[in-house]
């Protein structure tokens, strides 16, 4: 468990070592094997010496990109991944890992380089022992790149085995058995009920906002309702976010039909990628609600 600076408590399933450890070795393999294939070709294409055996320029050139391979491998590969692919190297996504930040959100590229570079005091004297032991012996399973960058490395929530099932935002099956909910509040509710309210009852204040505040897109502060405290969204991008947002801004202009659909689009291609929803809810909620819980958490 960790808290955020808004006092929300994120919970957290931590990779131990031996996960971490199968992670690292698949990356490494992948590492390695780049390295090689891009060695061997600019070995074969600027080394070589002159005819009387001295070294020339091209050889003192492909020893400086050789090095430079080997440093971007293995230093720059994971950088590269844990940016672009929200945290998950190859070698993490194989093994259902990913890294983010303690605050709960997605991991950014000063923390990326700053865990990332100091592998080697990790992996000193061999094989990794000091962060073996930093990972068994510390609270949060953090070696000391993660100390340093204030990141975690944790297990994949439920989003990944809803996304492996093929699971709709709306299907009920994934909930289990059961009576089907009514999908949507009923005439009177305002959109962005409480989750604990029952469905079709009106609730006191939409989700979109703190208290006394009416809806107009992202949370202007960062304030969550107890429900959604838990949900885990570190897997929706910003691009993905400036869509929502720009629905929510505009919802009120569009005809029903098509406030409906763009709604039901949106989270069909983002449900997948949300970890937290304990039952069907509506589209349009579910996407104020995204669009809160990452405005709290940036």
């Amino acid at each position: 468990m960790a808290a955020t600076p808004e006092g929300v408590s994120l919970e957290f399933v931590l990779a131990g070592l031996g996960s971490r450890f199968v992670a690292a070795l698949l990356d490494g393999i992948v590492q390695g094997v780049a390295a090689l294939i891009l060695v061997y070709a600019v070995a074969e294409a600027l080394g070589g010496t002159s005819a009387n055996g001295s070294t020339t320029t091209r050889s003192y050139v492909a020893a400086g990109l050789i090095s430079l391979i080997v440093f971007l491998a293995f230093f720059g590969y994971p950088v590269l991944f844990e940016c672009l692919n929200n945290g998950r190297t190859p070698g993490k996504a194989m093994t259902g890992l990913r890294v983010v930040r303690t605050t709960g959100a997605a991991v950014r590229f000063r923390s990326s380089v700053l865990r990332n570079i100091v592998r080697i005091v990790d992996w000193l004297p061999g094989f990794y022992a000091v962060g073996a032991v930093l990972v068994v012996a510390s609270r949060h399973n953090q070696r000391l790149g993660d100390m340093l960058g204030s990141t975690l490395v944790v297990r994949e929530r439920t989003a990944a085995t809803r996304a492996i099932a093929g699971r709709a935002w709306n299907d009920a099956a994934q909930w289990g058995a059961g009576p089907a909910p009514a999908w949507g509040p009923s005439a009177g509710a305002p959109w962005g009920a409480s989750a604990v309210q029952p469905w079709g009852a009106p609730a006191a204040q939409p989700w979109g906002a703190p208290p006394g505040q009416p809806w107009g897109g992202p949370a202007p502060a960062p304030w969550l309702p107890p429900e959604l405290a838990h949900w885990d969204v570190t897997r929706v991008g910003e691009q993905e976010l400036a869509v929502v947002n720009r629905y929510l801004a505009a919802r009120g202009g569009y005809t029903a039909e098509a406030r409906a659909r763009l709604a039901a689009d949106l989270a069909t291609r983002l449900w997948p990628l949300v970890a937290g929803p304990v039952a069907p809810m509506d589209a349009e909620r579910f996407l104020e609600a995204l669009s809160m819980v990452k405005a709290a958490r940036r």
